[in-house]
């Protein structure tokens, strides 16, 4: 699992840190060596524990893709509908299908 912690940090001062958020990646196991399938799970900071948003990303390419892309489409598949405006923009420079309705990311 990538779990990716989102804090405020007033002024440098870590003694003040808040959490803001929190994005999970974890393998579902029905991929194979060269192509992952990931469920994706936000949090919100009210709630650091509790899902606020659910997605998936599908045939993640592990030989050509990193840690950023599938952070990248992660976003994308959770909270990308709120962006529309860049992810068209990514959609053409890079040939990524975002499909909102199944909050699934297809490469």
């Amino acid at each position: 699992m990538i779990r990716v912690t989102i804090q405020m940090i007033p002024r440098g001062d870590e003694t003040k840190a808040r959490h803001m958020g929190t994005v999970e990646i974890a393998n579902d196991g029905t991929g194979d060596q060269a192509l992952g399938n990931y469920k994706v799970r936000l949090s919100r900071m009210d709630s650091p524990t509790r899902a606020w948003k659910s997605g998936a990303i599908r045939a993640f390419n592990r030989k050509t893709r990193g840690p950023h892309d599938l952070l990248l489409l992660a976003l994308l598949s959770t909270v990308g509908d709120r962006n529309q405006r860049i992810i068209d923009v990514l959609k053409a420079e890079a040939g990524v299908d975002v499909d909102h309705t199944n909050t699934e990311v297809t490469l």
